[in-house]
């Protein structure tokens, strides 16, 4: 008779700023647990996750979307490790409990996610994100006019140009295809 081996799964929860991450671990059963905080880089997220994971630990993160992007996101889930991004509107709250700091955000996340009380938002890849990022390439026409601040499109044509030596032919080709539809919706 075989016996099969149970994977621990580790559920991660973090406070992302631009310079640094706060981390909370829950075990699967218990009260979670304040990690520490770490530098935000690739490097000490890489080493913290090896860390906390192994061949018998299953790793799940989860954090607050935010003006820090996706990067992380995409570091993570190439490592083989499931992350979920959430919108911050869409974190329960415990009535009256308004003290807020990184360690207590975390812990929550870890908790939150352990019970599966967390809802995943879209999590765009890097030529929409790039797309999101251009001042003026959301709808902010009005009556086929340019709003105050929007991008022209020969503006959006001369980012393209540039996004081809940093972003590759995937993201110049779907800012090309902004603008194309920007001039048929004009002419319309």
């Amino acid at each position: 008779m075989t016996m099969m081996h149970h994977r621990q799964i580790r559920y991660i929860g973090l406070d992302v700023h631009k310079a640094t991450i706060s981390a909370a671990i829950a075990e699967e059963s218990g009260v979670p647990t304040s990690y520490g905080r770490i530098p935000n880089d690739p490097a000490a997220m890489r080493t913290l996750m090896t860390r906390l994971g192994g061949p018998q630990v299953e790793l799940r993160v989860a954090y607050e979307a935010g003006p820090t992007g996706y990067a992380l996101h995409r570091q993570l889930t190439s490592m083989a490790i499931a992350c979920m991004v959430v919108a911050p509107s869409l974190i329960p709250k415990q009535p009256g409990n308004k003290v807020k700091t990184d360690r207590r955000d975390a812990l929550k996340l870890a908790r939150l996610l352990r019970s599966g009380d967390l809802t995943p938002v879209w999590v765009p890849d890097e030529a929409h994100e790039a797309l999101r990022n251009l001042p003026g390439a959301g709808p902010r026409r009005r009556q086929g006019r340019p709003v105050a601040g929007q991008t022209s499109l020969e503006q959006v044509s001369v980012a393209a140009g540039l996004l081809a030596t940093r972003r590759g032919a995937q993201l110049v080709e779907a800012v090309r295809h902004l603008a194309a539809s920007a001039r048929v919706r004009a002419n319309a």
